[in-house]
């Protein structure tokens, strides 16, 4: 599983950088999101289905990337 803490939602929602998301499927793997001392694990088999709220392409070093949202619902507690 692939970890990353994100900072900021918009309407429920919070974005991930595509290149992450395909690390993920790559990888075969899941995600773990923390976003206000909250997590969020998304299985692999899941991973495309997300929204894109912008259909802006951003610039990073060179790399460019989308933002893909997923609507944030907290893991239940075990």
């Amino acid at each position: 599983m692939i970890k990353i803490t994100v900072k900021k939602s918009y309407k429920g929602y919070v974005s991930v950088k595509s290149s992450i998301v395909d690390e993920c499927i790559i990888d075969m793997t899941g995600l773990i999101i923390t976003y206000n001392k909250k997590k969020m694990t998304i299985p692999y088999e899941k991973l495309n289905k997300h929204v894109q709220l912008s259909k802006q392409i951003y610039q990073s070093n060179g790399i460019s990337y989308k933002l893909y949202d997923y609507f944030f619902v907290q893991d239940k507690e075990r």
